[in-house]
């Protein structure tokens, strides 16, 4: 039973999408090819059959070599293939990967599931969805728009965003949401997008249909969603605005006065809160949440929310027009122009624009002028369209925008800037740590301003920033990286092997150790299905936006098989509220299956030292959230594995502690388990036996330079030979 990460849901919000004709279409329709990626592993995002916490440079989407769109949030990604079905791969704690499980694809020793369709009648699965067109993908749902003109829907359902009728979880509504289901009222839809935990719909005649969440007033529908969406806040209810079935974004016609639906819509698009729309002339509207200034208006960042639809505006103060391409991202945007020139707007506060500084832009729950110096926040932020030299020295063909990060194509080459924290710069550098063994947080990672080429890439197609990690759509002659892990099962064994990340084969290997047990995984949700959508500038509510985890080292306590004497750290997460945040904790033991826990007396910091009277209990930790305008709120991590020397059927292999490998890679053979057997008679310690492997799915743990990979494994029947 490991303790599972939690689902980062400020990272979650921004969807990525795949449109056909415009901005991120231009990944629609190319010739199939292979695809790379990098940054956050956590959920297996890059598509590999293993997860880890980051990867520094591309490694290779594994198994898909004809790609013709891509699509993805900041937990799951989609693939069109050149056959109109689509792949997935990533998180699946929501059933987004569409394949009628909750369990991620790597838990399957996968690099990517196949997104699967019903009868709708039976509720039987018949096949794989075909005749697919473009794909959607944001906060662990995603749509897919057929050839026919409707639309498909999957995934989370929180605020509606199925556009059913329905809204909440699969428990509470006994509805399958793991398989597509139609939009019903979506036909003739041209255009599909995603944001956070709102959906759009372009259609032939140029409206646009919005659905899903609406707690800044990102439908655009005039006046607040018609619905309330019921959340859950550590178990209390809340509810929050939204539209459980599509409506028409209307806004005030400036030639006439009247509110009336938007028309002569060319091409829609959706970050986090924002959603933006292409008019004739390549002239763009935009409205919802302005927090950053991401909606390039000029419109104040406090309270920035609820906005209608309006222009966006020039530094100059002459409407934006002549746009070819839009990149939203979670709070900022960027705009290629048909004449070349880039522009941006929406926040500066990590290099986001590439080296444009911004003004301080005031944002929270409380007026500036009322804001204390404790609780007023201002980051950097540009409010109207500003031309960025950076990226217009570049010449780029396309331009992709993630969370506080962005990518650039210019002739075939992928160049990155702004925030590294999770490797999704793909620079090959170790990303800042964002906390300390203490618990502490350090200093926001202040950003790259300068656009910076991605090397190990052959030539790309399209780009993808999609939350913190990175994929790049390759053409269709270029072929992948060679991936860095490789494993081979074979007859009762496995054969596991991995290549240094550099290339150099010089850098030094320390603490390498691979263990391996057969896997107990149940294919849970990886993240509690509770919490918000909401961004880090959210309502004044403690909500854990992303859940409480525990870490060994700085890594997952699901990396590890502890023993008394290590010391666990309580990370509390992200929570949404006004600051000043305090936190509290208390650790808890719980007995081997993670229940009927007490609290640990004196155990009240972040950091926490196993004891041996922990031996054979598994661990948790209470973190209590008190803000200064919303009552304390209290979230648990999940528990660990019990306390043990060693689990039943578990084996190990060792590396040298310090070596240097100069050419080659690092192999193992894995064909042994030990278990552990009670002493006999006249036996004082029990017994270790060694037994071959089974043909069974192991879980396999790969330590090397300092990171841990996570795999599932299943060696072949007795006398089957692999290939």
């Amino acid at each position: 039973m490991g303790a599972a990460r939690p689902l980062l849901m400020l990272l979650l919000l921004l969807g990525t999408i795949l449109l056909t004709g415009t901005g991120a279409a231009r990944a629609a329709g190319l010739a199939p090819g292979a695809a790379a990626a990098f940054g956050e592993n956590y959920f297996g995002q890059l598509g590999t059959f293993y997860k880890d916490k980051y990867e520094l440079s591309p490694v290779p989407v594994e198994g898909l070599t004809n790609i013709t769109g891509i699509a993805g949030s900041a937990s799951f990604n989609l693939a069109l293939l050149s056959d109109g079905t689509v792949a997935s791969w990533g998180g699946n704690g929501h059933g987004q990967l569409g394949d009628n499980r909750k369990r991620p694809n790597w838990e399957e020793g996968a690099g990517h599931a196949l997104v699967e369709e019903e009868n709708p009648s039976t509720h039987e699965v018949t096949g794989n969805l075909h005749g697919v067109k473009a794909v959607a993908a944001a906060n662990e749902h995603a749509m897919a728009l057929m050839s026919d003109g409707t639309v498909m829907s999957w995934g989370n359902d929180q605020y509606g965003q199925l556009g059913n009728g329905t809204q909440g979880f699969e428990r509470q509504l006994n509805i399958n949401e793991r398989l597509p289901k139609p939009v019903p009222g979506l036909q003739g839809i041209k255009a599909i997008a995603a944001g956070g935990g709102s959906d759009y719909a372009l259609t032939d005649a140029g409206t646009v249909l919005a659905w899903g969440e609406d707690t800044m007033g990102q439908l655009g529908l005039g006046r607040p969603g018609p619905d309330h969406c019921e959340t859950a806040v550590a178990h209390s209810p809340r509810y929050e605005l939204c539209s459980e079935r599509p409506l028409p974004v209307v806004w005030t016609n400036p030639a006439t006065g009247k509110v009336e639906e938007l028309k002569e819509v060319q091409a829609v698009y959706a970050g986090a809160f924002a959603a933006y729309a292409l008019l004739p002339g390549g002239r763009l509207v935009s409205w919802g949440g302005n927090r950053h200034g991401e909606l390039g208006t000029g419109a104040e960042t406090w309270p920035g929310i609820e906005l209608p639809p309006a222009e966006v505006v020039r530094a100059d103060g002459t409407p934006l027009a002549g746009i070819a391409e839009l990149a939203p991202g979670f709070s900022f945007a960027l705009a290629r122009l048909e004449d070349g020139e880039v522009l941006g707007w929406g926040s500066a506060a990590q290099r986001d624009l590439a080296g444009v500084p911004g003004e301080e832009c005031p944002h929270g729950s409380s007026p500036p002028q009322q804001a204390t110096s404790g609780s007023r926040r201002a980051r950097a932020c540009v409010k109207l369209a500003t031309r960025l030299p950076a990226l217009e020295r570049l010449h780029p063909e396309a331009l992709s925008a993630g969370r506080h990060y962005g990518l650039a194509l210019a002739a075939g080459a992928v160049f990155a800037w702004g925030s590294n924290e999770d490797g999704q710069l793909g620079s090959g550098r170790v990303p800042r740590s964002r906390s300390t063994p203490g618990g502490a947080k350090r200093a926001r990672d202040g950003g790259d301003p300068t656009p910076t080429k991605v090397d190990g890439l052959g030539a790309a197609a399209a780009i993808l920033a999609a939350g913190t990690h990175s994929v790049v759509l390759l053409k269709s002659e270029v072929a992948a990286p060679p991936p860095l892990v490789s494993a081979v099962p074979e007859s009762l064994s496995l054969h596991l092997s991995w290549q240094p990340e550099t290339g150099t084969g010089k850098e030094p290997l320390i603490g390498e150790r691979l263990t391996y047990r057969v896997s107990e995984r149940t294919g849970e949700p990886e993240a509690a299905e509770q919490g918000s959508s909401e961004g880090e500038e959210g309502p004044p509510v403690n909500l854990p936006e992303q859940p409480v985890y525990l870490t060994l080292g700085g890594e997952p306590v699901e990396h590890h098989a502890l023993v008394a004497g290590e010391k666990l750290t309580a990370e509390p997460g992200a929570w949404s509220g006004a600051r000043p945040m305090t936190f509290a904790y208390q650790w808890q033991r719980c007995n081997p299956e993670g229940e009927a826990c007490s609290d640990i007396l004196g155990a009240r910091h972040p950091g926490y030292a196993i004891a041996r009277t922990d031996i054979g209990s598994t661990l948790r930790a209470i973190v209590t959230a008190t803000g200064p305008e919303a009552a304390s709120t209290a979230a648990p991590s999940a528990a660990t594995e019990p306390v043990g020397t060693g689990a039943e059927g578990e084996g190990t292999r060792n590396a040298t502690t310090s070596v240097n490998l100069r050419r080659g890679t690092l192999s193992f053979d894995i064909n042994r388990t030990v278990e552990k057997v009670p002493p006999g008679e006249g036996e004082r310690h029990p017994r270790e036996v060694s037994r071959p492997l089974e043909a069974v799915p192991y879980e396999v743990k790969f330590t090397a330079s300092k990171r841990v990979r996570v795999m599932v494994l299943t060696p072949l029947a007795e006398g089957v030979q692999s290939g």
